[in-house]
């Protein structure tokens, strides 16, 4: 009965941490290719299926190469809802559970050789974060290199939040915790992701204001400078004008002149 009450838990914490992976995805994908012209509803539903059925087969089968299959195969079908080229795909979908395989191996092999045991690598958790982590890094890299201030502190954020909260759970999710308190676990797991999507999530609403800010300055900028065109017009031609009646005056006197010979 415990066993069965444990694995319940591990289940929870193990579909935590699958749908924070597959919201990292969805960032990824977000920022790598560009999305056709196609109902917003469609992708989510795309997304969420794929949820369902990797976490599904994981729960039933807890098999790790038909995990395995189930991961990068519905993740290149869904790659079709984007505009790319076929090697992009694959070169896309191999790259990023590349990355996942690599950062599995570097936490286990550190957690190995500091004899650290946690829930938070166990359930893999921590190598999501580090494959979250990956993909802000490049995201922010890429999209604001031409803003170097607004660049370093992105990258200070970046840094702090997930490695923070892989520290804060291997101190507070040891085995012998989860075994006394496993609700508080899975709660305490749900509220360190929830934290790094929320903090991100600020961070892009206030990267999107930015962007926007700059815009109406750079709007505001163009529109008095057209204001100035039209004023430095608007004076060139009265000049004309004044120039034109004068002109037509003199040739009035001139005229005049020549006809009194």
């Amino acid at each position: 009965q415990l066993w069965v009450h444990l694995s319940y838990e591990l289940f929870i914490i193990y579909g935590i941490s699958n749908l924070f992976r597959i919201y990292v995805l969805f960032r990824f994908s977000q920022f790598w290719f560009q999305k056709r012209e196609i109902p917003s509803w469609i992708e989510y539903l795309a997304y969420i299926s794929y949820f369902i059925l990797n976490t599904g087969c994981y729960v039933i089968f807890h098999n790790t190469q038909l995990n395995l299959l189930s991961n990068i195969i519905p993740f290149f079908l869904i790659t079709f809802l984007y505009k790319s080229k076929m090697m992009t795909r694959t070169v896309t979908t191999v790259m990023i559970y590349a990355i996942s395989m690599v950062w599995d191996g570097i936490i286990y092999a550190g957690a190995q050789a500091l004899s650290i045991d946690s829930v938070i690598i166990s359930t893999g958790i921590a190598a999501t974060l580090m494959v979250f982590l990956t993909e802000l890094l490049v995201e922010r890299l890429i999209r604001y290199k031409q803003h170097q201030k607004m660049l370093a502190i992105h990258i200070l954020t970046i840094l702090t939040i997930p490695t923070a909260s892989i520290v804060i759970g291997i101190f507070t999710m040891q085995p012998a915790q989860f075994e006394s308190h496993p609700d508080m676990i899975a709660v305490e797991c749900f509220l360190l992701l929830l934290i790094n999507f929320m903090v991100f999530a600020l961070y892009d609403m206030i990267g999107k204001m930015y962007k926007q800010q700059n815009m109406q300055i750079v709007l505001q900028n163009q529109n008095e400078a057209y204001s100035n065109q039209i004023e430095i017009m608007n004076m060139t031609q009265r000049q004309i004008r004044f120039l034109k009646h004068d002109m037509k005056n003199h040739l009035m006197v001139i005229a005049s002149y020549l006809n009194q010979n």
